[in-house]
């Protein structure tokens, strides 16, 4: 596949992405992006004038939050469930380099929903661990996609939160760490769908 033949400096495409996420949350006394989810989005994207940088404009569902899952056969019955909806709107650059799609840039989410459990259900609305989720989310996003042909693409990316999806109980702050972040990883792949010359 030739650079040339895949992009069209005059013209905007549509992509559709799905994947898979995995994910965790900092400052919840657990280790490991262990919390799975899915990650759905469409996006447009236009190339500049060389063909080797593009920008990305893109709406997207995207599943995070945290897992704890409990161990009988190590006598651990504990399990923490925290998952979290975003829809969210990333705003990207990419660079062609060395058979890769090189790509980063901002994105704001808006909460949908969110919930929290243990091995005994839902927590308490009164408890701590159930104090609300801030409603906006802002994230940097980083990571490469390959292409496979002239309409298939993969994708691995890295998303992380710039500002606290919720404080700390008490609002406690510990020097640059202001309450509880996102951090996910995502494996999909990319169709592009239609293009329209401009």
């Amino acid at each position: 596949m030739t650079l040339a033949s895949g992009l069209h400096a005059q013209s905007f495409r549509a992509v559709a992405s799905a994947g898979l996420v995995t994910s965790q949350v900092s400052g919840d006394n657990l280790a490991g992006f262990n919390q799975p989810g899915l990650f759905a989005g469409l996006s447009v994207w236009r190339a500049f004038k060389n063909e080797k940088i593009r920008w990305e404009f893109q709406l997207a569902y995207f599943e995070k939050g945290s897992f704890d899952p409990a161990r009988p056969d190590k006598g651990d019955f504990l399990s923490y469930n925290m998952r979290l909806r975003y829809v969210e709107v990333p705003l990207l650059v990419s660079a062609y380099y060395k058979k890769f799609w090189w790509f980063g840039g901002l994105s704001v989410g808006y909460l949908l929903n969110s919930r929290i459990r243990n091995q005994d259900g839902d927590f308490p609305e009164n408890s701590l661990e159930a104090r609300p989720f801030h409603r906006s989310e802002f994230s940097f996003n980083a990571g490469l996609r390959y292409p496979l042909g002239e309409r298939f693409e993969i994708e691995g990316r890295f998303n992380q939160s710039i500002l606290p999806v919720r404080p700390h109980v008490g609002n406690v702050v510990f020097r640059l760490n202001l309450g509880q972040y996102n951090s996910a990883l995502v494996f999909g792949i990319r169709y592009k769908i239609s293009k329209s010359e401009t």
